[in-house]
Protein backbone atom coordinates (compact mmCIF):
# COMPACT_ATOMS: atom_id res chain seq x y z
CA UNK A 1 0.00 0.00 0.00
CA UNK A 2 1.35 3.10 -0.65
CA UNK A 3 2.01 6.17 1.96
CA UNK A 4 1.45 10.13 1.30
CA UNK A 5 4.12 11.62 2.93
CA UNK A 6 1.87 13.73 5.16
CA UNK A 7 0.24 10.40 6.28
CA UNK A 8 1.29 10.37 9.51
CA UNK A 9 0.72 14.14 10.65
CA UNK A 10 -0.98 13.43 13.93
CA UNK A 11 -3.99 15.73 14.33
CA UNK A 12 -6.36 13.26 16.09
CA UNK A 13 -4.40 12.26 18.51
CA UNK A 14 -2.39 14.89 20.11
CA UNK A 15 -3.30 13.69 23.41
CA UNK A 16 -1.00 10.59 23.46
CA UNK A 17 2.17 11.23 25.48
CA UNK A 18 5.47 10.37 23.70
CA UNK A 19 8.35 9.95 25.50
CA UNK A 20 11.49 9.06 23.61
CA UNK A 21 13.19 5.98 24.51
CA UNK A 22 15.74 6.50 27.67
CA UNK A 23 19.71 5.92 26.99
CA UNK A 24 20.92 7.24 30.05
CA UNK A 25 18.68 7.02 32.89
CA UNK A 26 18.40 10.17 35.29
CA UNK A 27 18.97 7.95 38.72
CA UNK A 28 16.65 10.12 41.38
CA UNK A 29 16.09 7.71 43.49
CA UNK A 30 13.00 7.35 45.81
CA UNK A 31 13.08 6.11 49.43
CA UNK A 32 12.60 2.54 48.06
CA UNK A 33 15.29 2.22 45.78
CA UNK A 34 13.10 2.77 42.63
CA UNK A 35 14.46 4.88 40.01
CA UNK A 36 12.32 7.55 37.71
CA UNK A 37 14.19 9.55 35.29
CA UNK A 38 13.14 12.93 34.33
CA UNK A 39 9.93 12.45 33.13
CA UNK A 40 8.75 9.89 34.90
CA UNK A 41 9.15 6.99 33.08
CA UNK A 42 9.39 4.15 34.67
CA UNK A 43 13.19 2.65 34.89
CA UNK A 44 12.30 0.02 37.95
CA UNK A 45 14.73 -0.61 40.99
CA UNK A 46 18.31 0.23 40.79
CA UNK A 47 20.88 -2.35 40.46
CA UNK A 48 21.68 -2.09 44.31
CA UNK A 49 17.98 -2.78 44.87
CA UNK A 50 17.76 -5.97 42.91
CA UNK A 51 21.13 -7.23 44.26
CA UNK A 52 20.02 -7.41 47.83
CA UNK A 53 16.72 -8.95 46.22
CA UNK A 54 15.48 -12.82 46.43
CA UNK A 55 16.56 -14.16 43.46
CA UNK A 56 14.66 -17.49 41.52
CA UNK A 57 16.25 -18.17 38.17
CA UNK A 58 13.23 -19.13 36.14
CA UNK A 59 15.93 -19.87 33.12
CA UNK A 60 19.49 -19.53 31.83
CA UNK A 61 19.51 -15.33 31.87
CA UNK A 62 15.94 -14.65 33.30
CA UNK A 63 15.46 -14.47 37.08
CA UNK A 64 12.47 -13.38 39.22
CA UNK A 65 13.53 -10.56 41.77
CA UNK A 66 11.71 -9.44 44.62
CA UNK A 67 13.30 -6.81 46.01
CA UNK A 68 13.20 -5.65 49.95
CA UNK A 69 9.85 -3.53 49.49
CA UNK A 70 8.06 -6.87 47.98
CA UNK A 71 7.90 -5.82 44.67
CA UNK A 72 8.64 -8.63 42.16
CA UNK A 73 10.21 -8.10 38.72
CA UNK A 74 11.53 -10.48 35.62
CA UNK A 75 15.34 -9.54 34.96
CA UNK A 76 16.62 -10.53 31.73
CA UNK A 77 20.63 -10.05 31.74
CA UNK A 78 21.01 -12.84 28.71
CA UNK A 79 22.86 -11.29 25.53
CA UNK A 80 21.04 -8.89 23.72
CA UNK A 81 19.06 -8.09 26.99
CA UNK A 82 19.29 -3.95 27.01
CA UNK A 83 18.12 -3.66 23.03
CA UNK A 84 15.02 -6.26 23.64
CA UNK A 85 14.21 -3.66 26.69
CA UNK A 86 13.88 -1.43 24.58
CA UNK A 87 11.23 -2.98 22.25
CA UNK A 88 9.47 -3.99 25.21
CA UNK A 89 9.40 -0.97 26.92
CA UNK A 90 7.83 1.08 22.96
CA UNK A 91 5.84 -2.29 23.50
CA UNK A 92 4.43 -1.40 26.70
CA UNK A 93 3.50 2.52 25.33
CA UNK A 94 1.60 1.04 22.50
CA UNK A 95 0.24 -1.37 24.77
CA UNK A 96 -1.95 1.13 26.45
CA UNK A 97 -2.85 2.73 23.60
CA UNK A 98 -4.41 -0.39 22.52
CA UNK A 99 -6.07 -1.53 26.02
CA UNK A 100 -4.08 -4.61 26.47
CA UNK A 101 -2.12 -5.38 29.55
CA UNK A 102 1.39 -5.69 29.34
CA UNK A 103 4.47 -5.40 32.15
CA UNK A 104 6.00 -1.79 32.34
CA UNK A 105 9.78 -2.17 31.41
CA UNK A 106 13.16 -0.62 31.97
CA UNK A 107 16.70 -0.85 30.69
CA UNK A 108 18.37 -1.68 33.81
CA UNK A 109 21.42 -3.53 34.86
CA UNK A 110 21.86 -6.85 36.83
CA UNK A 111 25.15 -8.19 38.68
CA UNK A 112 27.08 -6.02 36.40
CA UNK A 113 25.74 -6.50 32.95
CA UNK A 114 22.89 -4.39 30.91
CA UNK A 115 19.26 -6.13 31.74
CA UNK A 116 15.66 -6.24 30.91
CA UNK A 117 13.60 -5.05 34.33
CA UNK A 118 9.92 -5.65 34.38
CA UNK A 119 7.28 -5.47 36.24
CA UNK A 120 6.52 -9.02 37.10
CA UNK A 121 2.66 -10.14 35.96
CA UNK A 122 1.31 -11.90 39.16
CA UNK A 123 -0.81 -15.21 37.64
CA UNK A 124 -0.56 -18.57 36.06
CA UNK A 125 0.95 -18.78 32.63
CA UNK A 126 -1.72 -20.12 29.99
CA UNK A 127 0.85 -23.11 29.35
CA UNK A 128 0.88 -24.82 32.71
CA UNK A 129 -2.83 -25.03 32.88
CA UNK A 130 -4.60 -28.49 32.61
CA UNK A 131 -6.50 -28.35 29.38
CA UNK A 132 -9.72 -28.05 31.12
CA UNK A 133 -8.30 -25.45 33.25
CA UNK A 134 -6.78 -23.81 30.36
CA UNK A 135 -9.93 -23.74 27.78
CA UNK A 136 -11.97 -21.89 30.88
CA UNK A 137 -9.77 -19.23 31.76
CA UNK A 138 -9.41 -18.34 28.28
CA UNK A 139 -13.13 -18.16 27.55
CA UNK A 140 -13.46 -16.06 31.01
CA UNK A 141 -11.36 -13.10 29.40
CA UNK A 142 -12.47 -14.27 25.73
CA UNK A 143 -12.59 -10.29 24.83
CA UNK A 144 -8.89 -9.87 26.04
CA UNK A 145 -7.67 -12.82 24.32
CA UNK A 146 -9.29 -11.81 21.08
CA UNK A 147 -7.73 -7.93 21.82
CA UNK A 148 -4.19 -9.43 22.43
CA UNK A 149 -4.62 -11.40 19.26
CA UNK A 150 -5.03 -8.40 17.36
CA UNK A 151 -2.39 -6.46 18.94
CA UNK A 152 0.23 -9.08 18.75
CA UNK A 153 -0.66 -8.63 14.68
CA UNK A 154 -0.28 -5.17 14.83
CA UNK A 155 3.02 -5.15 16.67
CA UNK A 156 4.26 -8.34 14.35
CA UNK A 157 4.88 -10.40 17.87
CA UNK A 158 6.19 -13.51 16.30
CA UNK A 159 6.36 -15.83 19.56
CA UNK A 160 2.72 -15.45 20.66
CA UNK A 161 2.51 -19.21 22.51
CA UNK A 162 0.35 -20.08 25.69
CA UNK A 163 3.90 -19.76 27.58
CA UNK A 164 3.68 -15.68 26.90
CA UNK A 165 0.26 -15.32 28.31
CA UNK A 166 -0.33 -15.27 31.99
CA UNK A 167 -4.31 -15.25 33.86
CA UNK A 168 -4.25 -13.42 36.85
CA UNK A 169 -6.27 -15.06 40.00
CA UNK A 170 -8.71 -12.24 39.32
CA UNK A 171 -9.41 -13.63 35.99
CA UNK A 172 -7.32 -10.73 34.75
CA UNK A 173 -5.19 -11.52 31.16
CA UNK A 174 -1.57 -10.23 30.44
CA UNK A 175 1.04 -10.56 27.69
CA UNK A 176 4.40 -10.96 28.54
CA UNK A 177 7.80 -11.57 26.57
CA UNK A 178 7.43 -9.26 23.71
CA UNK A 179 10.96 -9.06 22.54
CA UNK A 180 9.94 -10.45 18.72
CA UNK A 181 8.28 -7.46 17.83
CA UNK A 182 7.87 -4.53 15.02
CA UNK A 183 10.92 -4.84 13.06
CA UNK A 184 12.33 -7.90 14.87
CA UNK A 185 9.14 -10.06 14.28
CA UNK A 186 6.50 -10.42 11.38
CA UNK A 187 7.03 -7.73 8.95
CA UNK A 188 4.21 -8.38 6.37
CA UNK A 189 0.61 -7.85 6.85
CA UNK A 190 -0.48 -11.38 6.79
CA UNK A 191 -2.72 -12.44 9.86
CA UNK A 192 -1.78 -15.44 11.40
CA UNK A 193 -2.81 -17.18 14.29
CA UNK A 194 -0.40 -19.05 16.37
CA UNK A 195 -0.47 -22.77 16.26
CA UNK A 196 0.60 -22.43 20.05
CA UNK A 197 -1.08 -19.13 20.76
CA UNK A 198 -4.42 -18.40 23.06
CA UNK A 199 -6.61 -17.95 20.77
CA UNK A 200 -5.72 -21.41 19.14
CA UNK A 201 -6.25 -23.14 22.20
CA UNK A 202 -10.06 -21.41 22.67
CA UNK A 203 -10.77 -23.04 19.65
CA UNK A 204 -9.72 -26.20 20.90
CA UNK A 205 -10.31 -28.76 18.20
CA UNK A 206 -12.33 -26.62 15.93
CA UNK A 207 -10.68 -24.32 13.52
CA UNK A 208 -9.41 -21.24 14.52
CA UNK A 209 -10.52 -19.74 10.99
CA UNK A 210 -14.02 -20.54 11.93
CA UNK A 211 -13.62 -18.41 15.67
CA UNK A 212 -15.90 -15.12 15.08
CA UNK A 213 -14.47 -11.58 15.54
CA UNK A 214 -16.86 -8.88 16.85
CA UNK A 215 -17.01 -6.26 14.30
CA UNK A 216 -17.34 -3.60 16.76
CA UNK A 217 -14.30 -5.13 18.61
CA UNK A 218 -12.27 -5.74 15.63
CA UNK A 219 -12.86 -1.44 14.35
CA UNK A 220 -12.03 -0.32 17.96
CA UNK A 221 -8.49 -2.10 17.58
CA UNK A 222 -8.37 -0.80 13.86
CA UNK A 223 -8.77 3.12 15.63
CA UNK A 224 -6.42 1.73 18.14
CA UNK A 225 -3.93 0.90 15.63
CA UNK A 226 -3.99 4.56 14.09
CA UNK A 227 -3.15 6.11 17.42
CA UNK A 228 -0.56 3.47 17.75
CA UNK A 229 1.14 4.13 14.36
CA UNK A 230 1.12 7.53 15.11
CA UNK A 231 2.62 7.52 18.30
CA UNK A 232 5.68 5.66 16.79
CA UNK A 233 5.54 7.83 14.13
CA UNK A 234 5.87 10.64 16.54
CA UNK A 235 8.91 9.27 18.32
CA UNK A 236 11.19 8.86 15.02
CA UNK A 237 10.08 5.05 14.02
CA UNK A 238 8.27 5.65 10.82
CA UNK A 239 9.08 2.29 9.55
CA UNK A 240 7.65 0.78 12.14
CA UNK A 241 4.90 3.27 12.45
CA UNK A 242 4.03 2.15 8.11
CA UNK A 243 4.05 -1.37 9.22
CA UNK A 244 0.87 -0.76 11.98
CA UNK A 245 -0.84 1.33 10.16
CA UNK A 246 -0.88 -0.74 7.24
CA UNK A 247 -2.11 -3.73 9.66
CA UNK A 248 -4.57 -1.63 10.96
CA UNK A 249 -5.84 -0.68 7.47
CA UNK A 250 -6.38 -4.35 6.84
CA UNK A 251 -8.81 -4.99 9.66
CA UNK A 252 -10.66 -2.27 8.66
CA UNK A 253 -10.71 -3.74 5.31
CA UNK A 254 -12.23 -7.03 7.32
CA UNK A 255 -14.68 -4.73 8.96
CA UNK A 256 -15.84 -2.97 5.77
CA UNK A 257 -16.25 -5.96 3.66
CA UNK A 258 -18.64 -7.76 5.97
CA UNK A 259 -16.08 -10.18 8.31
CA UNK A 260 -17.25 -11.87 10.75
CA UNK A 261 -14.63 -14.88 11.45
CA UNK A 262 -10.59 -15.17 11.59
CA UNK A 263 -10.63 -17.04 8.71
CA UNK A 264 -12.53 -13.46 7.13
CA UNK A 265 -9.40 -11.58 8.61
CA UNK A 266 -6.73 -14.10 7.90
CA UNK A 267 -8.61 -13.74 4.05
CA UNK A 268 -9.04 -9.49 4.52
CA UNK A 269 -5.10 -10.16 4.76
CA UNK A 270 -4.32 -11.49 1.88
CA UNK A 271 -2.81 -14.55 4.09
CA UNK A 272 -3.91 -17.99 2.29
CA UNK A 273 -6.57 -19.92 4.78
CA UNK A 274 -5.12 -22.52 7.05
CA UNK A 275 -6.48 -24.78 9.24
CA UNK A 276 -5.60 -25.59 12.73
CA UNK A 277 -8.36 -28.02 13.49
CA UNK A 278 -7.76 -30.70 16.21
CA UNK A 279 -4.22 -28.54 17.36
CA UNK A 280 -5.51 -28.43 20.69
CA UNK A 281 -5.15 -31.98 20.26
CA UNK A 282 -2.19 -32.44 18.83
CA UNK A 283 -0.69 -29.83 21.14
CA UNK A 284 -1.92 -30.41 24.52
CA UNK A 285 -3.50 -34.03 24.14
CA UNK A 286 -6.90 -33.73 25.75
Amino acid sequence: MTRAANRFVDRDHAHIRVVPLPGRVAEAKDASGHEHDESGRFTGPGEGALAAGQHKEIKPGVHKVTTADGKSYAVKDRVGAAESAHREARVNELAQIAGVSTPRTAVGRHQGKPASVQEWAEGTTVSSLTPAARHAALAGAREQVERHTLFDYLVGHSDGHTGNFVVGGDGSFHGIDKEMVLDKGNTDERFRVDNKGPLAALAGDRSADTHPLDPGMVKDMASRGRKMAAHLSAAGDRKNAARVLNRAEVLEKHVSTGGKTVGDLRQASGAPPVSVAKVWRNLFGA
